[in-house]
């Protein structure tokens, strides 16, 4: 609800100032929220300068004034100071903004409700850009912005080429941006905020009105990468036509409708209200003032907005970004991006959307060289640890719910453990159990296994003793790897360490064993060798962890939610060999759904291995849907295709495979 006084006063304040001090004045403006149980929501700040120069700064919130009226506000303001504030100067006499209020209130509300639920029916979840690449909370405050221009040749060439197809260039701005966030965000069905100016043409007068009009809804667009680009862009224009009739509803009543809570978090705007005078970067003159638009800001709430408009035969964009909402991406890559986008979708009309980049050509070359890159060498799995490690030490390896070790420090916290196990007389091959409980210090232990050239037997703490019994009996292992080897490392391993080289290993030698249940009850031992886990690591990281990464411009944070001593526990530790980021899930998180699904929204996981049952609880708290996710890998049991059809906005990999098989089934797949 708006109220209306009949009489305010008007919040006006002049000082005095050098030109120097202009910007700082009206940043301290912008920044000042306004208090709306106080009236009105515009304030002006008059600024005297040297020679008789005047600077008049107007901040004023959307709910009195939007972009539509700027034009009509600055020539009613001028005409009124040129006619010393008789009203009768001005050339017609506006319509009243209840008038506008009367034609909302004969709305068919029930008939526009039902065309947003056909637009947002069956929407999997928000789009929220920020949650897939901000590395840490965005700040509030003011945003950075930045801006970017094309040339008129460039300018011309969007323009016509939108206009030669049949579209708008709103509607190819619009579908850039939908491919860019689709491809930054890993999914093919976004949502983002969209303005319409929501003057309706049936009210006549409507063109000279000033108030609040303008409206943000969300715009869902569905990408087909099989299908025509030109399609696609078509079919964006038609669908944004039906909504424009219908989009005076609230934005409480469009997210009630979305069903998933707040549906985007990005906003893209095209301007192309009518200028005139000042608006239009002009000058006007009266009572013997000459008047000149000094700049124009807007300020939203959204952690990531777009802005674009047609300024004297260049296409100019603003981008708006909270910091650390983008991570490490400037507002400029991104605006790059898109108008990159923009040219290469007209350029595409006729082909698949899938053939259209959104990188720069500079990233594409070596992505391509990568292609034809050799065959990795065989080498056990520490050896290409180690190499990882080697090329990036400072790089992020492990996580957990209170610290992180770095590639360097895990690499070298595994060099010592392995020295203190081969003082105590490991030998290749030889069989090393690891009882430990769930955290880093496990990821340390299976490592330090390895480089000593021993077999890792992994077991699960709480397993019953007898279990216990019958594993070290089958596989001979007389040393164990406990909390007490742990804490006596750093003091054993002190002469060791300085000259440990890791074991060089044969890949057709064991690298661990896993024990199933067996068929009589007594558990069985699996054996896993170097070159059938180097096999498994090849694929897994060609196939979905460097697409995926590619996809997301940067490195994946992996959760490992596997008991360790399961066949699955190695597939989040094979990202280490491509230098990733694993965290390793605590055992009560690990456990329980709902804390599980939020320290993947905390952490913002990219991805996680889990079975199909587990995964159809995560999904009841929010997984998918409130809480992202790029890759969703699923095994121990088979995946039936009532989990398929839970799967949105993610890709999604079977990897159910016998124990005794490190080799995962290509199909099926889900994106």
């Amino acid at each position: 609800m708006q109220i209306v006084p009949s009489r305010v006063k008007l919040p006006w304040r002049q000082v005095a100032a050098e030109p120097a001090d202009i910007e700082k004045l009206a940043a301290a403006e912008r920044s000042r929220p306004f208090d709306f149980e106080k009236t009105p929501a515009i304030r002006f700040l008059l600024i005297e300068l040297p020679y008789a120069r005047w600077h008049l700064v107007i901040t004023a919130h959307h709910i009195v004034i939007d972009g539509w009226s700027l034009p009509v506000f600055a020539a009613e303001m001028i005409a009124l100071y040129g006619a010393g504030g008789d009203l009768e100067a001005l050339p017609v006499k506006p319509r009243p903004y209840r008038d506008y209020i009367g034609w909302l209130a004969g709305r068919d509300r029930s008939a526009s409700e039902r065309v947003w639920r056909e637009h947002l029916a069956g929407l999997p979840g928000p789009t929220l850009l920020a949650a897939s690449m901000a590395t840490e909370a965005p700040r509030t405050g003011l945003p950075r912005r930045t801006e970017l221009r094309t040339d008129r040749q460039t300018t011309a060439r969007l323009s016509d080429g939108a206009r030669s197809r049949g579209i708008t260039v709103n509607t190819l701005m619009q579908m850039a941006w939908a491919l860019v966030l689709s491809r930054l965000t890993d999914r093919d069905d976004v949502v983002f905020g969209v303005t319409v100016s929501g003057r309706p043409a049936e009210l006549s007068g409507v063109e000279t009105m000033i108030g609040l009009f303008i409206n943000t809804v969300p715009l869902r667009v569905r990408l087909d990468a099989n299908a025509e680009v030109g399609a696609q862009c078509v079919a964006l224009q038609r669908n944004a036509a039906t909504l424009r009739d219908h989009s005076y509803l609230s934005h409480a009543q469009l997210r009630a409708i979305g069903g998933v809570g707040e549906m985007f978090d990005t906003l893209l705007v095209y301007e192309n209200f009518p200028t005139s005078g000042l608006a239009d970067g002009g000058e006007l003159t009266a009572g013997g003032v000459t008047f000149r638009p000094a700049g124009l800001e807007s300020v939203t709430h959204f952690p990531v907005a777009l802005a674009a408009h047609l300024d004297d035969g260049q296409l100019v964009m603003f981008v708006e970004v909270l910091h650390g909402a983008l991570g490490d991406t400037t507002g400029e890559t991104l605006g790059r991006r898109v108008l990159a986008a923009a040219e290469r979708l007209l350029s595409s009309w006729e082909h698949p959307l899938r053939e259209v980049s959104v990188l720069f050509d500079e990233e594409n070359r070596p992505l391509r060289a990568a292609g034809t890159a050799p065959v990795r060498p065989a080498a056990g799995f520490h050896a290409r640890f180690a190499a990882v490690a080697r090329a990036g030490p400072d790089q992020e390896a492990l996580i957990w719910a209170c610290g992180s070790m770095s590639y360097g420090e895990l690499d070298a916290t595994a060099n010592r453990l392995a020295a203190v196990l081969i003082g105590r007389g490991v030998e290749p091959e030889s069989p090393v159990a690891v009882r430990l409980s769930r955290g880093p210090q496990y990821v340390v232990a299976l490592l330090a296994v390895l480089k000593s050239g021993a077999v890792c037997v992994p077991l699960e703490p709480g397993t019953p003793p007898e279990r216990v019994e019958s594993i070290l009996r089958q596989t001979g292992a007389t040393i164990v790897i406990d909390e007490d080897m742990v804490a006596s490392v750093d003091s054993e391993a002190s002469d060791q360490a300085v000259d440990f080289r890791p074991v060089d290993v044969d890949p057709s030698q064991a690298g661990y064993v896993v024990f199933t249940s067996g068929t009589t009850g007594e558990p069985k031992g699996v054996i896993g060798t170097h070159a059938a886990l180097g096999a498994y690591a090849d694929d897994h990281i060609d196939t979905v962890l460097r697409p995926a990464a590619a996809r997301l411009r940067r490195r994946l944070r992996i959760a490992h939610a596997w008991s360790f001593a399961f066949d699955a526990a190695w597939q989040p530790l094979v990202a280490l060999l491509d230098g990733h980021t694993v965290h390793v899930v605590d055992e009560r998180t690990q456990r329980d759904a709902e804390s599980l699904v939020q320290a993947i929204a905390e952490h913002r996981i990219d991805m996680i291995d889990t079975t199909p049952s587990m995964f159809a609880q995560l999904r009841a708290f929010g997984l998918l849907a409130s809480v992202p996710l790029t890759v969703l890998a699923l095994g121990g049991e088979a995946v039936v295709p009532p989990t398929w059809n839970m799967i949105r906005d993610a890709c999604a990999r079977s990897g159910w495979r016998p124990t005794t098989a490190t080799v995962p089934p290509k199909p099926p797949s889900r994106q």
